[in-house]
């Protein structure tokens, strides 16, 4: 054998090592979605997620599976996904897998270990939850607890509208709208001066919603936590209904989710879908770097800021002045110096480059001229 092919050989044998121990670094991690890929508050937890892990992993491959179950949620759909996911994922070993959302939360807490054995799972968006939830799966499940923040709203609410004596909450019918009802009436104690009443999807379709939403006194202001399906199982396009519900309400609409603000709502301590994939993701980061899972407990406050809607604050005439002082104003018009201050800065890192030349080159010149006048004293004395 010539030198020639044994040196391809060798060559060929290192690659092969290499590609080998690439494959055997490589991290497979699982989103597993409650909802559907459009969906904002899914596309922003998807989003942190993947930029998350993407920046903190060196090697990682990223699979997405979306539940869909905004659209159909039965247990016969169910059973037929996991099959799908049983077979599917039969071969894959996965590193680690993250559940979006109440549903796909319940899903992989009942199929476990008949799906993914023993892999770890880290949960984000689940409202309403209790320990109970994951009896017998401590050692493999935590993650973070979706709240809405509805006594911090319905107190900034107060102080910037004092005349307030009824709250119209709208929910739909869906699984998440029912666990924000609870959440509301769990808050109901704190607020005793104030009249809750409930746009119900469970029992109004859409368009009686808003027909009852048109019809609230001026004494009012309206909550909006979540409206996707009514009591005749109709399915309405976040980006048709938000609009709908903002320009039928006659009163100040609150929220709960930052993707809601594109749509009209003032504003509210608002979750952030992005914000809840990244805190998620660092969580996923430290189990793969080696972190025992038993040594992170689930997080039972849900990371929530405060944001306003800058058109909305105008409609209603609220300076920002009475904001919380941490608030993020959406969609607020920038200065000229907040659009161009990288051209300014640029101009004036130019200008202040430019005089230093300047200055170093007369300083240049005024040296060689008293050195010349030196050297002209020194050959007349010299004479």
């Amino acid at each position: 054998m010539n030198f020639k092919v044994r040196l391809l050989l060798i060559s060929l044998f290192f690659v092969m090592v290499s590609a080998v121990g690439h494959s055997a670094d490589r991290k497979q991690i699982l989103i597993l979605n409650s909802y559907h890929k459009g969906y904002p508050w899914t596309d922003g937890l998807v989003k942190g997620i993947e930029e998350t892990l993407t920046e903190s992993i060196k090697d990682c491959e990223i699979l997405i599976e979306y539940m869909d179950t905004k659209r159909i949620n039965t247990d016969e759909y169910k059973e037929a996904f996991f099959r799908l996911m049983k077979m599917k994922y039969a071969k894959f070993k996965l590193d680690i897998i993250i559940v979006s959302d109440d549903n796909a939360f319940l899903f992989a807490v009942k199929y476990h270990r008949d799906l993914f054995g023993n892999t770890p799972i880290v949960f984000v968006g689940v409202n309403h939850f209790s320990p109970s939830m994951i009896d017998g799966h401590e050692e493999q499940i935590t993650g973070i607890v979706q709240d809405a923040d509805i006594p911090a709203t319905l107190n900034t609410a107060l102080k910037l509208h004092p005349n307030t004596t009824q709250v119209a909450v709208i929910c739909d019918a869906t699984t998440t709208g029912q666990a924000y009802i609870r959440q509301v009436t769990t808050a109901e104690s704190q607020f005793k001066t104030l009249k809750f009443i409930y746009l119900d999807g469970s029992e109004l379709t859409t368009s009686e919603m808003l027909a009852r939403l048109r019809s609230l006194p001026n004494n009012s202001i309206a909550l909006l936590c979540i409206w996707l399906k009514d009591k005749s199982g109709v399915f309405v396009p976040w980006e048709r209904g938000y609009p709908d519900i903002s320009k039928n309400s006659p009163v100040p609409l609150y929220g709960i989710l930052e993707s809601m603000l594109q749509y009209g709502i003032l504003g509210g301590k608002v979750q952030s879908g992005k914000h809840h994939g990244v805190e998620a993701a660092e969580i996923a980061v430290k189990l793969l770097a080696g972190k025992k899972l038993t040594d992170i407990p689930v997080r039972l406050e849900s990371p929530n800021t405060y944001m306003f809607n800058y058109k909305q604050l105008q409609r209603w005439n609220i300076s920002r002045t009475v904001l919380p002082r941490e608030s993020i104003i959406f969609n607020e018009p920038q200065s000229v110096y907040h659009q161009y201050k990288n051209i300014f800065w640029g101009i004036i890192g130019t200008f202040v480059f430019l005089i230093a030349v300047i200055t170093a080159l007369s300083h240049n010149i005024i040296r060689r001229k008293s050195a010349e006048e030196n050297l002209r004293e020194s050959e007349q004395n010299y004479r």
